[in-house]
């Protein structure tokens, strides 16, 4: 088993993820305070105002207020206006957040994990302190936002539970062996140079067919949302069902060629930077893509560098006419004033080549070439030549993917995926009842 470096990512994760919705509340409570009361009323509300039983989860309640609470946490969060209808589309996003909250904070008591009520006052304290507020400056913008401090706690529980099952549980089954990171490894030799796009996303999981129609009106109001400058990330991170969401929605740098789904692929074919598309309905939901920037893939730690030549060259039929050349010309800033008199069409500018690239006698003469000396006089196919190097750069001016990279990459992909298979594992395991 190699060594998959990143202990603490997903309490890293955990942390950055609750730090930043509760920024963005606090943004959006000072920017669009909407009292809830302005909210109109529909019998959906109305059932979650009330302190009834809306929702089991095994031996746990969820409450209307906890529900309403959640509510209002999340429209502020996301910056939704309050109509009946965005509240009707949302509510399955919020319930579904309220189950799994309860369902990370019944594996925690089952292996005996417990967070104590000093930490998770610190974390309180440490929120404002974020938000350059007093702590109660903070306390009194959740009270105007209808959202009880009791609220927060119990996210900040769950989530600081979660992370520690994870770490003490699951992250301990992960395997990292030499087979998988030469996979990798040889993956990602084969496409260096290959256009890579950076991706995020956000997935509106839809268990059932019938709700297909509902999620994608959802869908709809993100995408007008995050069109009239709602922060993707913030979307991503209250919404998305995706592992992802963990990360702002960011999915990393990705090829075409990496996407298995086709939907998915055909969907991203010409989506430009800065760009959103969706939704994109796929079997099992519907996908929002919004493309944070492209690039070459990198090289990979072991590749063989490129030298990247800038070239200049004089041609003629005749040998004798190149050998005294380099008497006149000294430099390539005067190069180009002497090609009138070498007039073959092959005399000029070449431009930028890799060496690489050209051929092996060619590649002789010019690898340990001086920048702005002439080369020898070289016989070509029906011409003789000389050239001079302008300018020598190696191509490689990036950071390197390292082992230890491309090791903790598979194991971060590996956690998150198991980490998303358990919560499913206890979401079919559960006994769950929605009555609303």
């Amino acid at each position: 088993m190699l060594n998959y470096k990143d202990t603490n990512k997903l309490q890293e994760i955990f942390s950055k993820k609750l730090f930043l919705t509760i920024a963005f509340f606090v943004f959006c409570f000072v920017s669009q305070a909407v009292q809830a009361e302005e909210i109109e009323k529909d019998p959906l509300l109305e059932a979650q105002e009330i302190s009834r039983i809306v929702a089991t989860v095994n031996d746990d309640i969820i409450t209307g207020k906890d529900f309403a609470s959640r509510l209002n946490l999340a429209l502020f969060s996301s910056g939704l206006p309050p109509k009946p209808d965005i509240i009707k589309n949302l509510s399955p996003q919020i319930m579904q957040s309220l189950i799994d909250e309860r369902l990370k904070l019944q594996i925690a008591q089952e292996n005996e994990i417990e967070i104590s009520e000093d930490a998770i006052d610190d974390q309180v304290k440490i929120l404002a302190e974020r938000n350059n507020l007093s702590l109660e400056e903070f306390l009194d913008k959740l009270k105007q936002a209808n959202v009880p401090l009791s609220t927060m706690k119990n996210q900040i529980r769950a989530d600081s539970a979660w992370s520690q099952y994870v770490q003490s549980k699951l992250r301990r089954q992960i395997d990292v062996s030499d087979g998988d990171v030469d996979t990798l490894m040889q993956k990602l030799k084969n496409r260096q140079g290959e256009k890579e796009f950076r991706l995020a996303e956000i997935f509106i999981e839809v268990n059932n067919p019938e709700n297909f129609e509902k999620a994608t009106q959802f869908s709809m109001q993100l995408i007008d949302q995050a069109k009239q400058g709602a922060p993707f990330p913030q979307l991503a991170r209250q919404f998305s069902a995706s592992p992802s969401a963990a990360q702002n929605g960011e999915i990393g740098w990705v090829t075409l060629e990496d996407l298995t789904d086709p939907i998915l692929k055909e969907a991203l074919v010409g989506l430009q930077k800065g760009e959103l598309r969706g939704p994109i309905k796929t079997n099992d939901g519907l996908y929002i893509i919004f493309m944070i920037d492209e690039r070459k893939a990198p090289k990979v730690e072991g590749s063989k560098e490129q030298i990247e030549l800038s070239l200049k060259k004089i041609a003629s039929d005749n040998a004798e006419d190149l050998k005294e050349a380099h008497t006149k010309i000294k430099g390539c800033l005067s190069m180009e004033s002497f090609f009138k008199d070498y007039p073959s069409p092959q005399t000029g500018d070449i431009g930028t080549v890799l060496l690489e690239e050209l051929n092996p006698r060619l590649q002789d003469v010019l690898k340990d070439l001086d920048v702005s000396i002439l080369s020898p006089v070289i016989k070509e196919p029906n011409v003789y030549a000389r050239y001079m190097i302008c300018k020598r750069q190696n191509t490689d001016q990036s950071k390197k993917i390292t082992k230890d990279d491309i090791i903790n990459v598979i194991g971060n992909e590996k956690l998150e995926n198991l980490v998303q298979k358990k919560l499913q594992e206890l979401r079919e395991n559960a006994f769950i009842d929605i009555r609303i």
